[in-house]
């Protein structure tokens, strides 16, 4: 499994080769980077003004720079996702995938590498992007912004990165089953357009049978969402230290232990799915 994960990640950091975590890492830094050059240009066209691209009326970098940027609209975990998606497919294209399943062992070993692959791809693009929210955030508030305690952006920075690899789960399992890039590539948007038709649907049902026992199934279960944390850690660093989920899955610890479970759960069926699909595959 070690060889197997050394060797996607030469080839996904290969900048010649135009590896994937390098296209996607770029595509981060670009956003930032646009951003700063709006913010020093508007700020040259209007100086002496007092203007500030981002204002710094009490919200920390963590909230302004990454949140409102990159997490709110679900932008980082779907870069994460399509990121996977296309690792997957660039295997199943190139026929290296079939090398591996020939072994004995390596299906198996590719489920459990593909489900850390995951991990490692999603630690590298949060990590990018916390880095260049900072830049961005200095620049826009031309030094004078305020930063949230060091503990906090490192737990936040947890809390993000686990969402984050949660989030790009369900899309790998999509895209193991399938096997079609169109079904793939439009599965990194499960988490925001599936959990409000599924909303919807609960709430037409149980207005259809007078009961409001499957909406209450759905907001039950919602905390175990990926969507979910990602909504979650997108209010800024304040959320790392947060309550969490409240009943009847409130987790002791608050938010920080919700994020380590919903990944862990998440982990589980990524790699149960995994293997049952080869299982079948070689049987």
């Amino acid at each position: 499994m070690l060889n197997l994960l050394r060797s996607d990640l030469y080839r996904i950091t290969r900048i010649r080769g135009a590896g994937e975590l390098m296209v996607y890492g770029f595509i981060c830094l670009l956003i930032y980077l646009a951003i700063i050059a709006v913010a020093i240009s508007v700020g040259l066209l209007t100086a002496g003004s007092g203007w500030m691209f981002i204002g710094s009326d009490g919200h920390s970098v963590y909230s302004v720079a990454i949140a409102d940027i990159s997490l709110s609209g679900h932008l980082l975990p779907v870069l994460c996702c399509l990121a996977m998606s296309q690792v997957f497919f660039a295997e199943v294209d190139a026929g290296y995938e079939k090398s591996v399943n020939a072994s004995v062992r390596g299906p198996w070993a590719r489920v459990v590498e593909r489900v850390a692959l995951a991990g490692t791809v999603s630690f590298c693009l949060t990590a990018i992007t916390m880095v260049a929210g900072v830049a961005t955030y200095l620049v826009g508030t031309w030094g004078t912004g305020t930063f949230d305690a060091a503990g906090s952006l490192l737990l936040w920075f947890l809390e993000v990165w686990f969402a984050c690899w949660a989030y790009s789960l369900p899309p790998l399992i999509i895209s193991w089953l399938t096997r079609r890039k169109m079904a793939g590539y439009l599965s990194v948007l499960y988490a925001t357009i599936l959990p409000n038709i599924l909303f919807l649907l609960a709430s037409a049902l149980d207005r259809l049978w007078h009961t409001p026992v499957l909406t209450g199934i759905y907001q039950a279960l919602a905390p175990f969402s990926p969507g979910t944390l990602i909504g979650h850690v997108a209010d800024g660093a304040g959320a790392a230290l947060s309550a969490g989920a409240a009943a009847p899955f409130a987790f002791p610890g608050g938010f920080a232990v919700q994020a380590v479970v919903v990944l862990g759960v998440w982990a589980g069926i990524a790699t149960a799915a995994g293997l049952a699909i080869v299982s079948r595959r070689r049987g």
